[in-house]
């Protein structure tokens, strides 16, 4: 049962057809209930990781107009050209992006998993969502290399890939995206919890340490420490709207992909806004949780005379949110201050 379940990240197969070589993702198709299983295969080998062909993408974008037959770029206007350039830089690096995940996998999360250092469940907890995260990158990906090969059926689009706005449209403005967000939320939002609790634990344990060393001198981590690689999930996503204004700014109005890649515009934009908001509150409620911890209410449980409200009293009960936050001194003579912490109601809600 264990091997029926297992999560086969390192069998990837794909084309090498010139601008295709940057989409290769494997044909079959994984079932819903694969997504963010837990792996229960023992650390892959170095050789076994170099195998998947999606972590051999370099990590330079070779030019479109270096990788096609001059053939195909003789009737394109300058215009068009740009287009693909902008086409080609957005595949590539969403090949690079999944190259950087699947690292963060390869590298770390497998060899914590099996390391008797932390728990299943821990390590999960480090890294969130991880493989729902490469799952839908991997679905995008697969998207863009059947429409390229669609292209490849006519002389005419031979070489190119003519349209990709509805498939970026689907990363965001769908299921998919919502998926996407809720995962990519909750990573970040643990993200430097994660990182704190790796720093701590290093400095704990020698043998920790040496893990953590051993994983991060990998050649295929090209020198990126977690902390870089963890970080490429928000990167990514800040991306987006960048790449597709490029996009839309080659793409003409009369082009049936424009109003595609005009809403996947909006929809990325506006998933950035909703990550974002969803990883301020977390981070509003580590903080309160932080603050909490460190308050030292005892004055208050020593008073003769307590009021009702500073019983048992809890920064982070009710759902409280903290509004505002800063530093507060009191003057107490012209040229004497002291620094204060105050609970302040109105700061609350």
């Amino acid at each position: 049962d264990s091997e029926k379940n297992r999560f086969h990240l390192h069998r990837y197969s794909g084309s090498s057809d010139h601008s295709v070589s940057m989409i290769n993702l494997r044909q079959e198709e994984s079932s819903t209930d694969e997504i963010g299983k837990v792996p229960r295969s023992p650390s892959l080998e170095d050789q076994e990781i170099m195998q998947d062909e999606d972590m051999a993408v370099d990590e330079t974008c070779t030019p479109w107009a270096d990788l096609v037959d001059k053939s195909v770029m003789k009737d394109l206007s300058p215009m068009e050209i740009k287009r693909q350039e902008a086409i080609h830089e957005l595949v590539h690096t969403e090949r690079t992006h999944l190259k950087k995940l699947k690292t963060l996998y390869y590298v770390f999360y497998i060899p914590l998993q099996s390391s008797k250092h932390l728990t299943a469940a821990k390590v999960e907890g480090l890294f969130p969502h991880l493989l729902k995260i490469i799952e839908i990158h991997r679905y995008v990906l697969r998207g863009m290399r059947e429409r390229y090969n669609q292209c490849q059926m006519h002389e005419e689009t031979r070489g190119r890939l003519t349209s990709i706005g509805d498939i970026m449209l689907g990363l965001f403005d769908s299921q998919l995206g919502e998926e996407l967000i809720e995962a990519c939320s909750e990573f970040v939002s643990n993200q430097t919890s994660s990182l704190e609790f790796i720093k701590a634990t290093r400095s704990k344990s020698k043998d920790f340490d040496r893990l953590i060393q051993r994983c991060e001198a990998k050649p295929i981590c090209s020198r990126l420490q977690i902390g870089a690689l963890m970080s490429t999930v928000m990167s990514r996503l800040t991306k987006y709207p960048l790449l597709l204004e490029k996009l839309l700014k080659y793409t003409d109005e009369n082009d049936p992909d424009h109003v595609f890649v005009e809403n996947a515009l909006d929809a990325s934009k506006e998933a950035l806004i909703e990550v974002n908001e969803q990883v301020a509150v977390s981070e509003n409620q580590q903080f309160l949780k932080e603050i909490q911890r460190k308050l030292d209410t005892s004055p208050l449980e020593k008073a003769a005379l307590q009021l009702q409200e500073t019983k048992n009293f809890s920064l982070i009960a009710d759902g409280r949110e903290l509004v505002y936050d800063g530093h507060l001194s009191w003057r107490i003579v012209k040229n004497r201050t002291t620094s204060m912490a105050v609970d302040c109601r109105d700061c609350m809600k």
